[in-house]
């Protein structure tokens, strides 16, 4: 009998819930956050986007947007928040914050003490998504009204963000990600660029750090190829020149594959060897040409080749834009170094950024096409 009361006693307390939750009329709910600087005073100009509650509760008989951006200014980031309360009519909760934008300009003068209370305290997630927003203020990317589906900014942009591994042309990071990176050694962070395009929200490109600052950044297509070196595919297409018929094109799906760095050391020499294994699918072409079975096998052996010529070639862009320009290793040839070498790693890491952007390299790729769909060849009408 006392077993079964402990039991329904603690079932009971379940039921009841925290003591001291917060009611939703009584709090703003914190879900997107961009920071930038005022470059009169250098004071940091804090936008939270807070939902409405009142418009998005079903029983609700409000009206008007489902979130309100709200701006205050202060000497960091809590003091900008609190300064805020002095105009905001509820205490803001940031547990369920889903990204920081970090206006470019910011982040060049670093970004660990702009992102240090996200980390260190206000209910902060490590898995909050963290973007670069390049060009116009960060507030105008939250300020945008989503392109899709999403009524928030803050949830489109999260998914826009999860999306980029179908044209790996950008990157998505998290808080953890990012320390994990800062932290480590033998390698430096990348975050996501956010861009305001023709009045919409694009997600393009990466920000390159180095000793906590913002450097410089990659394009589409560099960032493509620095994906490839450090083997994440996803699930991006590239377009590559019919081996059938002039100025048509055929569309290549990656689906798997992987990419290692491996170092090697020849005195006080050092070099890497970065080895790819790429799967694809051959997932559309303009040509209407059909082959023969033997052709076909001789076909798709000579697309593998242009593939693979494909993405070496977006490989090298990425890596000698980073070792000439940049001299900031984001690829991780350091880390890999540190693991095959602690000893040897030890003695070149105070100068790994000049060893690095001085260091020879030969990639290998192989290629394979797993999956060339249903038909031999594109359907075309009878003449």
């Amino acid at each position: 009998m006392k077993k079964q009361v402990y039991v329904l006693l603690m079932c009971l307390l379940l039921l009841i819930g925290c003591w001291d939750s917060k009611e939703l009329n009584e709090i703003g709910i914190v879900t997107a956050i961009a920071i930038d600087k005022d470059p009169k005073n250098g004071e940091i100009i804090l936008t939270q986007q807070t939902l409405n509650a009142s418009v998005l509760n079903v029983a609700g008989q409000g009206s008007g947007p489902p979130v309100k951006n709200h701006e205050s200014k202060g000497k960091t980031i809590l003091d900008a928040i609190r300064n805020g309360t002095q105009e905001f009519d509820r205490k803001k909760f940031f547990n369920h914050n889903k990204i920081i934008i970090i206006h470019e300009n910011v982040a060049r003068e670093g970004v660990l003490s702009i992102l240090d209370i996200f980390v260190r305290d206000l209910e902060g997630r490590g898995l909050t998504l963290l973007s670069i927003a390049r060009g116009g203020n960060a507030r105008e990317i939250l300020d945008i009204e989503p392109e899709g589906i999403e009524k928030i900014q803050a949830s489109s942009l999260e998914k826009i963000m999860e999306n980029y591994q179908y044209t790996m042309k950008s990157s998505k990071v998290n808080l953890n990600g990012y320390y994990m990176k800062e932290l480590e050694e033998g390698i430096n962070p990348i975050v996501g660029i956010l861009q305001k395009v023709d009045h919409k929200v694009k997600l393009m490109g990466v920000a390159i750090f180095k000793k906590n600052k913002l450097i410089g950044n990659l394009n589409e297509i560099e960032t493509r190829g620095y994906h490839w070196v450090i083997g994440e595919m996803g699930n991006a297409t590239i377009s590559i020149p019919s081996l059938k018929h002039e100025d048509e094109l055929v569309q290549i799906e990656m689906i798997g594959g992987n990419s290692t760095i491996k170092p090697f050391l020849n005195g006080d020499k050092i070099s890497f060897t970065i080895n790819s294994q790429v799967e694809v699918a051959l997932a559309e072409q303009q040509s209407k040409k059909q082959f023969d079975p033997v052709e076909n096998l001789k076909y798709l052996k000579q697309v593998e080749e242009k593939i693979k010529e494909f993405i070496e070639n977006e490989m090298t862009t990425a890596i000698e834009k980073v070792q000439k320009e940049y001299q900031t290793d984001i690829f991780g040839f350091g880390r890999q170094l540190h693991k095959s070498y602690p000893r040897e790693w030890g003695e070149v890491k105070e100068n790994w950024d000049e060893i690095f952007s001085n260091s020879p390299y030969t990639i290998t790729i192989d290629v394979k096409i797993k999956h060339t769909g249903l038909i031999q060849g594109s359907f075309s009408s009878e003449e």
